[in-house]
């Protein structure tokens, strides 16, 4: 697929993470032809947690041909031009793309029929790697042998969905969805099933189910929906699901621009899924101000399928407690007693105030050791 290199449409850029992956694509390896080294590229990017797209390809004769693979994340969404769309109508759409610039360059071997080597121009990502790869337009396409097992499936008068758990017995790393093996249905013109109610249709339905819910957790973290831009969800985006987020605008319209008190707002939404009620989003527009993190439901923050580790927290879990502990023991005495007096300020607030009124006065001169050591 080639994907566009001139998309021009400005959106925030992730920049948390910067992975760097070169170690993972550099190799001397000779492939016997170009279709061998994306394939080869591909699967490597899925080992490591990217998705690798062609972003040029051509074999034009008489030039040397050219070879360009990159992330999906690639390049910047270049908005549609503005047409009328119907009152109070706004189109549910957002992007992935953030300018990744993660770029590999096959390079074709001169006296050879179809040889490359492969040059990574940019190890680098500046988002996320991927932790579930369900529902990714890329990844999710079926290859030949897959649409055959459908087309057969299909023709046989099996059902669609037991087409697919058959692609994932065969190929566990299948990301494919069952909107994928749909659209490929509607084309064949095969007809709908109705769904029995027993154990061995109802567990392939679960995987695809739990499938679903991977990839929406994906969406969440990765692609910023358009309708999600504003000031207020700015510290939110990315970290909560886009469903959460969907259900605050709704709230915030309810709101309006109208100062509402506790009474008048009645809190439904924060007594029944822990988000901000329509008074709590008010008075962060009209200050400015972000929604915090500490203000939604731990339920809206878990994108993942996987059990949260727990966290220790006695303090020998810490290195920070060590390096102070180590810092402690170089420091001359006189360093120790200013630490130790640091700690108990910490421990216990009274000393800290006694601490701030002997700040505030102007015969009083704080001398801070330093380490001598």
């Amino acid at each position: 697929m080639i994907q566009a290199i001139d998309n021009q449409l400005e959106i925030e850029p992730i920049v948390e993470d910067h992975v760097d992956l070169s170690e993972r694509f550099i190799t001397d390896k000779i492939f016997e032809s170009r279709q061998e080294l994306i394939d080869w590229a591909k699967e490597t990017g899925k080992e490591v947690g990217t998705v690798i797209v062609t972003k040029r390809s051509d074999f034009v004769t008489g030039r040397r041909p050219r070879l360009l693979l990159g992330c999906e994340r690639a390049g910047k969404y270049r908005a549609p031009k503005p047409r009328a769309e119907k009152k109070g109508e706004r189109k549910k759409v957002g992007t992935k793309l953030c300018g990744c610039p993660f770029l590999l360059r096959g390079l074709f071997q001169v006296g050879s029929q179809d040889k490359w080597k492969v040059k990574v121009d940019c190890g680098r990502h500046n988002h996320p790697l991927v932790r579930f790869f369900e529902g990714k337009s890329s990844v999710g396409k079926l290859t030949a042998e897959e649409r055959k097992i459908v087309e057969e499936m299909s023709a046989s008068g099996l059902k669609l969905k037991q087409a697919l758990t058959v692609i994932k017995s065969r190929n566990p790393t299948n990301a494919s969805t069952i909107r994928t093996h749909s659209r490929l249905k509607k084309q064949l013109g095969t007809s709908n099933y109705d769904i029995l109610g027993m154990w061995r249709i109802m567990h392939p339905l679960m995987n695809l189910q739990f499938a679903a819910i991977k990839a929406s957790f994906e969406t969440s973290m990765k692609e910023i929906q358009h309708r999600h831009q504003i000031n207020v969800l700015k510290d939110v985006r990315g970290v909560i699901s886009i469903a959460a987020m969907d259900i605050i605008l709704e709230e915030k319209k309810r709101g309006g621009n109208i100062e509402l008190d506790a009474v008048a707002c009645g809190c439904a939404l924060r007594r029944t899924h822990g988000l901000p009620c329509a008074h709590e989003l008010v008075m962060y527009v009209k200050e400015g101000s972000f929604i915090p993190l500490s203000s939604i439901h731990p339920i809206w923050k878990k994108l993942s399928a996987l059990p949260d580790e727990q966290k220790r927290v006695d303090l020998e879990s810490h290195p920070e407690f060590h390096i102070f502990i180590k810092h402690f023991n170089e420091s001359c005495d006189d360093r120790k007693v200013y630490l130790l007096e640091r700690l108990k300020e910490l421990a216990d607030p009274e000393t800290t105030l006694e601490r701030l009124k002997e700040l505030a006065n102007p015969q009083t001169t704080l001398v801070i050791p330093k380490d001598r050591s």
